[in-house]
C-alpha cells in the first residue's frame, strides 16, 4: 500500500512537468519536395530582412506547448527539427505569444497545467552563394503581373488605428490599377487583416516591392484560383 502511495505521489509530481512542443507543418509547394537535412544546420532569423541571400518559401510552421513545462528554446528546437524534415535550411520567426498571467493562473487552477505558448515561423531554403536582392519600388507596368503568383513586401500596412510592419503577402493578382492591387490572398503574416483564400485590395506605395514567385502553383491550386477569379469578375 505504501509503495502504491509513493508511486502515485511521484506520478503526480512529475506529471505536470512532462510536456513537449507540438509543431505542425504546412508545405507551400508539395510538388517541390527537398531532401531532409540535419536540424543543427537550420538557421533562425528574426526577420526576413536579416536573411543574407535569396530564398524559397518551403513551409509554414505553427507550434504550441505548455508554457509552464517548456521554454522558447525548446519551441525553436522543434521548429528547426520540422523545418529540417522538409529540407529547409532556415526559418524566419513570425511571432511567439506568451499567455497572460491570468491565463496561466486559470490553467493551473482549473486543469493543473500551464497555459499554452504559441509560435509561428516560415521555413525557407536559402540558396547557397546567393546575395539578397535589393528591394525595388513598385512596378511601372502593372499589367505584367495580372494572373501571376506574386509576393508583396511592404514596410507597413494600415489596420484599424495603427499599422502592421514588415508585411509579407503572397497571392494571385486579379487586377492592378492606380497603385492598388487586387489579389486572391494565399498567405499573409497579417491574418487579422487579410484572410487566406479571400480576395483583397492592397494599396502599394513607392517603398513597397512586388516580385513574381517562380515556383508557381500546382494544377489544383490553379483551378481553384480560376474559379475564384470568375466569381470576382461576375460580381
Amino acid at each position: 500500500m505504501k509503495k502504491t502511495i509513493v508511486l502515485l505521489a511521484v506520478i503526480f509530481m512529475v506529471g505536470p512537468f512532462v510536456a513537449c512542443v507540438q509543431t505542425n507543418t504546412t508545405v507551400l509547394n508539395p510538388g517541390n519536395i527537398r531532401e531532409p537535412i540535419d536540424p543543427d544546420d537550420v538557421v533562425i532569423y528574426t526577420t526576413a530582412g536579416k536573411v543574407p541571400g535569396d530564398y524559397e518559401e518551403i513551409a509554414l510552421l505553427n507550434s504550441k506547448a505548455d508554457s509552464a513545462a517548456t521554454s522558447e528554446a525548446q519551441m525553436f528546437k522543434s521548429m528547426r527539427k520540422k523545418a529540417a524534415k522538409v529540407g529547409a535550411n532556415a526559418i524566419i520567426l513570425d511571432a511567439v505569444s506568451e499567455p497572460t498571467v491570468g491565463a496561466k493562473i486559470a490553467a493551473a487552477v482549473l486543469f493543473g497545467t500551464g497555459a499554452e505558448r504559441k509560435g509561428k515561423a516560415l521555413a525557407i531554403y536559402v540558396i547557397p552563394g546567393s546575395k539578397r536582392t535589393l528591394r525595388q519600388s513598385a512596378p511601372t507596368e502593372p499589367e505584367y503581373y495580372i494572373d501571376q503568383y506574386v509576393k508583396i513586401k511592404a514596410s507597413k500596412y494600415p489596420y484599424k488605428d495603427g499599422y502592421f510592419t514588415d508585411v509579407s503577402i503572397r497571392g494571385v493578382v486579379f487586377d492592378y490599377q492606380k497603385g492598388t492591387i487586387t489579389l486572391l490572398v494565399l498567405h499573409s503574416n497579417i491574418p487579422e487583416a487579410l484572410a487566406v483564400d479571400h480576395i483583397a485590395e492592397f494599396k502599394l506605395d513607392a517603398s513597397d516591392s512586388i516580385e513574381i514567385i517562380k515556383s508557381g502553383l500546382d494544377a489544383t491550386a490553379r483551378k481553384s484560383v480560376a474559379e475564384k477569379k470568375r466569381e470576382w469578375e461576375e460580381n
